[in-house]
Order: C-alpha cells, then structure tokens, then sequence
C-alpha cells in the first residue's frame, strides 16, 4: 500500500516539476477573443485510471461522461448500539455530469488562462458503480462545485458536493470530495 501512495507522489511531482511554467495560470494569448469553452476535450485519468470526454453543450455549459476505476471510503454511522465504521469499495464507476462554468469572465480580466476549460463550475452529475466489493450495483446523484485548472495539457478538477445513493431501502447522502489528476489527449475549440 506504501509503494502506491509513493509511486503517485513521486509521478506527480514529476509531472507538475518537469514542465516549464507548470504553475503559471497568466494566459499565454489573448490575442483572439474568448468567450466560450473549449468544444470538445478527451482527458486521461492517472490518479483514479480512467477516460473522459467533455463535450459543450452551450458557450459556458458542458456535458462530461467519464469511466474510471474508483475506490471510495463510505462512512457508516451505526445506531445507538452499534459503532460507526468505515467501509473500503473499489470498482467501476460510469458517470455523466452537467457543468456549467462560471468564472470566465473574471479570470480573463485578471489575465488569467481560460483555455481547457481553466474554470471554477458548478455541476449536477449521477454515476453508476459496481465492482468485487460492492454487494449491488451503487446509482448516486451528486451535486457539486469545482475547480478545473490546466497547465499546458495536464490537468487537475476537484470537487466538493454531495453522494446521494439511491437504494430499494432509503436514500442517504454523503459528502463528496473527488479529485481528478491527468492528461488531455486532445481538445478542440
């Protein structure tokens, strides 16, 4: 377990060192006019393996589909006689997400980059996850903000929201924070 915790710190230093300007977030170019995200992006997962594809909807409103695998701690508050434990799930995950990104405007008058969809958003997204250690396939609805920033074609999106499950037996809700890390294969404007 130490060796994969190692090997993802050493790969992200790496990555995020190794390039120039890595952590610049001033926009290259604004010589042609931005005012809309990019149209279509295909993104490598490397922290949780996955793929993903963004496709643009509107002029600031995307649809994402992404798999991925995913492992995931669950929180389970037990009744007054029983203690609260942590459950460990690790499987597939399939999810779909609207996004709507906000901030355009703000960031490129302070000269900031706004291409590959460099934006904060806010989303409404479900997912479909199953694997060994799920007894039944899981279905959530989440809701969320985020932050998505690129740094030539790397990219790092984290999201604060909910997990709300849905189940035969009841609905809980959970929070959600999910992190992504990796690289867009392409994007077209």
């Amino acid at each position: 377990m130490n060796k994969i915790f190692s090997t993802i710190a050493l790969t992200l230093a790496l990555v995020l060192t190794g390039s120039r300007g890595a952590f610049c977030q001033e926009s290259d170019s604004l010589r042609e006019p931005i005012n809309k995200i990019e149209k279509q992006m295909f993104m490598l997962d490397i922290l949780f393996p996955g793929v993903s594809y963004e496709y643009r909807i509107k002029k600031t409103s995307s649809i994402r589909l992404n798999t991925r695998v995913k492992s995931t701690y669950v929180g389970i508050i037990g009744g007054s006689s029983e203690p609260s434990t942590f459950i460990f799930h690790w499987g597939y995950q399939f999810g779909v997400q609207f996004r709507h990104y906000y901030n355009m405007k703000d960031r490129l008058e302070l000269g900031r980059n706004v291409r590959k969809n460099s934006l904060n958003y806010i989303s409404l997204g479900a997912a479909l996850g199953y694997g060994p250690t799920y007894t039944q396939p899981s279905v959530s609805i989440r809701p969320a903000w985020g932050i998505q920033r690129s740094y030539n074609n790397w990219y790092v999106d984290a999201a604060l929201g909910a997990n709300i499950f849905v189940s035969d037996r009841s609905i809980p809700i959970y929070p959600m924070i999910n992190i992504s890390f990796g690289y867009i294969l392409f994007k077209k404007q």
